[in-house]
């Protein structure tokens, strides 16, 4: 079984949950539990199997931020690493993400207590403060967002088209066209 579903997304993951319901062969769940996808999809995984026994390797950072940042030789030694879910683990990823999906938040972020809802204002101030008085390209200041946060660049593409709507960002052009506009704090 390889990929990486959309969790939660019933056409794009049915495939990759269909052949782990089926799976008889040992399962490995493999994630980083500084990345908010990876650890929304291992909460996910545990919720789906249940009772049934899986072992997990949890990267760990420093070094690497989520698996996917590994090289597939240092994917394959980490391999020896795994570990089984134990039954405590396993209930309480459950009732994590039972709770998580029940709040239903536009963002789910890494704390230091583990995977939390955020509201979609969550990234705004490092979003305005990434900006400047003078002309940036949007994706420079999602970048330096996206690299401190380990978020993708789509809801942060969003939350800067909402900031210029709302006025707390100006825009020499359309906002959804990251590559060809610029933004910038109103004068």
């Amino acid at each position: 079984m390889t990929g990486w579903p959309d969790v939660g997304d019933d056409d794009g993951g049915a495939e990759f949950w269909h052949a782990l319901d089926a799976a008889d062969d040992r399962i490995v769940v493999w994630f980083g539990s500084h990345s908010a996808s990876e650890s929304a999809f291992f909460l996910a995984v545990a919720e789906r199997l249940g009772e049934r026994p899986f072992d997990i390797v949890e990267v760990a950072y420093p070094p690497v931020p989520a698996v996917s940042a590994l090289d597939p030789n240092e994917l394959k030694s980490r391999l020896e690493t795994a570990q089984p879910c134990n039954e405590e683990r396993r209930a309480s990823s459950r009732q994590r993400w039972q709770r998580l999906r029940e709040e239903d938040a536009v963002f789910r972020v890494v704390t230091a207590a583990g995977l939390a809802s955020a509201p979609a204002q969550h990234f705004d101030a490092q979003l305005l403060q990434a900006a400047s008085p003078g002309w940036q390209p949007i994706h420079r200041v999602v970048g330096d967002v996206m690299s401190e946060n380990n978020v993708a660049d789509l809801p942060l593409f969003w939350r800067v088209a909402t900031l210029v709507e709302t006025g707390k960002l100006s825009a020499d052009g359309d906002p959804w066209a990251v590559r060809a506009s610029n933004v910038r704090l109103p004068a």
